[in-house]
């Protein structure tokens, strides 16, 4: 069921992700409710919650991009990435739109050429709500058979850009840093906004915490009650400046001293884990899974969830963590 969703939003230039894309998450959640016997999975916060992470996992996966002024999603183009190469072997990863026809079109070309291998990966998160499709491979010592395939064949785009090109590519923390502290920038005296909410980071845990007192440095959170659009801002000594949604976590945490303890490398199984309620800027979450093309598995230590990214090196671990303003832990 999971490949699905990807079967059927394939057959549509964009969807409207609050009419279309709904309902067609919602018919293959209630099927699998059924399957199971589990109608909790239909429960309204819970669905919206998972078909947001689902929409996620499925651009880091390079299968959509989000149009946000239209609240519409766009199917992209299928294309191939190379996310590794060991001993002359290419792996490449197939992203974009993916149907039956594509799919049958892939089976005939490894048929043709014995020195291909076609491979699948299940993504797996045992979470029954995240319906993501698995991932498909060509791999081959043949690089130019590959850019030949693509060049024959107008449906399919070869991407030169590599997971880590993205991240290295991606914006830092410290030149987002030397731009709040900039003159002219337009730091205003906080003001106590109606309906605002406080997130606060224990260091222990990662959770948010709802307070309403006025610290000296603070994330505020604040949902406009005319159109219901959040925004976020930092607040320092009573000032306070708006700060993207995802970067604004990781300026908190700068802010407060938390730069260290929070993104954790195992050496051995080349494995990033980054707590789930940090959610990664857009441009490093699609580099960081775009170099295994996995969506993160969920692993729970010392009850934090953790998302664990597969196939990081070192070298890109430490890219990642300088990017984010940390510093790499062992685990």
């Amino acid at each position: 069921m999971n490949n699905m969703l990807l079967k059927l939003i394939s057959h549509h230039g964009e969807l409207s992700i609050s009419n279309k894309f709904y309902d067609i998450y919602y018919s293959l959640l209630k099927k699998r409710a059924e399957e199971i016997n589990n109608f909790d999975l239909l429960d309204e916060n819970y669905f919206k919650f998972h078909r947001n992470q689902t929409l996620e996992y499925l651009r880091a996966l390079c299968h959509i991009d989000f149009s946000i002024p239209e609240n519409k999603i766009v199917i992209l183009k299928p294309t191939l990435h190379e996310i590794k190469k060991v001993a002359r072997l290419h792996t490449f990863y197939i992203s974009g739109s993916i149907d039956d026809e594509l799919k049958n079109e892939l089976d005939i070309f490894v048929q043709e050429n014995r020195d291909i291998k076609y491979e699948k990966r299940i993504n797996n998160r045992n979470d029954n709500l995240v319906l993501i499709p698995d991932s498909i491979y060509l791999l081959t010592h043949d690089f130019d058979k590959i850019i030949d395939f693509c060049k024959s064949d107008e449906r399919f785009n070869f991407s030169f850009q590599t997971g880590s090109n993205m991240i290295q590519n991606s914006p830092r923390l410290d030149i987002y840093l030397k731009y709040l502290n900039k003159k002219g920038v337009s730091w205003q005296p906080f003001k106590d906004l109606k309906g605002y909410s406080k997130y606060y980071f224990d260091k222990n845990n990662f959770k948010y915490l709802i307070k309403k007192q006025v610290a000296r440095t603070m994330l505020v959170k604040y949902q406009n009650p005319i159109n219901f659009q959040n925004y976020f801002f930092l607040v320092e000594n009573n000032q306070m400046i708006e700060v993207d949604y995802y970067w604004g976590k990781y300026l908190y945490l700068n802010k407060i001293g938390v730069t260290s303890s929070v993104i954790y490398y195992n050496t051995y199984k080349k494995e990033l884990k980054i707590p789930q309620s940090l959610k990664l800027p857009p441009s490093i979450k699609i580099g960081l899974t775009m170099l295994s093309a996995e969506i993160p598995k969920i692993s729970l230590i010392n009850n934090i969830r953790y998302e664990v990214y597969y196939n990081v090196l070192e070298p890109m671990a430490y890219e990642i963590c300088i990017r984010l303003g940390q510093r790499l832990s062992r685990k």
